[in-house]
């Protein structure tokens, strides 16, 4: 955060109370890492059609990026009829892929 200048882990604070006891032998920037440390400004992170995993997103996160640009929206579909054939050792028949009894007429229709 901003205006932060070390962090103390976790492993070295006691809690006393409503008070907390930090372990000796701190220093002044320990545990914290500088703005452009892990990429340099300007330099690219993260080239277009990476494929993006936690590594990926750790890394956005760190050069402050919230949001990626989406690539192109996967498009897919799904064409379901209600009977299709089957050929199987030279017989042919028609199943209904989707398990539903045929159709049939309304009564008083």
């Amino acid at each position: 955060p901003e205006g932060v200048d070390t962090v103390v882990m976790q492993e070295r604070v006691t809690l006393e109370g409503d008070a907390i006891r930090l372990e000796g032998g701190l220093r002044a920037g320990a545990n914290t890492r500088a703005a452009g440390e892990d990429v340099a400004e300007g330099a690219v992170a993260l080239t277009a059609g990476t494929r993006v995993g936690p590594g990926e997103i750790a890394l956005a996160a760190a050069v402050g990026l919230a949001d990626l640009p989406e690539g192109d929206p996967l498009r897919a579909a799904l064409l379901a009829t209600r009977e299709q054939i089957e050929a199987r050792a030279g017989a042919v028949r028609v199943t209904d892929p989707l398990g539903c009894p045929p159709p049939a007429p309304l009564p008083g229709r």
